[in-house]
């Protein structure tokens, strides 16, 4: 899939691919961007494992659902319908990435609420989803 290819200039070192095809071979990236993606990824940490194969330098994290809560999987309510998804506990997925070499340089709260099924309990909910810098350090 190759979504925004189309938009690319002819001198921009932009790629867009799938992970898939890029295994094997010698690329890496300045920078590595994550769109508001990783909540709907069960195994984020095997993802990551495969994205940080290409060394990237700095890592952008937008619209992250992370926060002090606890690590869980949830519903988040996308459009009007339940869509499963997890919410990461900062601390856990900032150790994560320290002990891959990368430290947080940024933070930032996204404006606008979150909307989650009414059962879970607030003390489980976060209020925004993050912006997050990473640095490789």
């Amino acid at each position: 899939m190759n979504i925004g290819k189309q938009y690319k200039g002819n001198d921009d070192p932009l790629i867009f691919c799938e992970v898939e095809d890029l295994e094997n071979k010698a690329i890496f990236f300045d920078i590595l961007h994550v769109n508001t993606a990783i909540q709907y990824v069960e195994k984020w940490k095997d993802l990551f494992g495969k994205l940080l194969s290409f060394a990237p330098q700095y890592i952008v994290l937008t619209r992250l659902l992370s926060g002090n809560s606890s690590t869980l999987i949830t519903e988040e309510m996308v459009i009007g319908k339940k869509t499963p998804c997890i919410i990461i506990n900062l601390e856990e997925f900032l150790a994560f990435f320290k002990h891959l070499g990368y430290a947080m340089i940024f933070i930032s709260e996204c404006e606008g609420k979150l909307s989650f099924d009414k059962k879970i309990p607030r003390k489980y909910q976060i209020p925004c989803a993050l912006n997050l810098i990473l640095e490789k350090i």
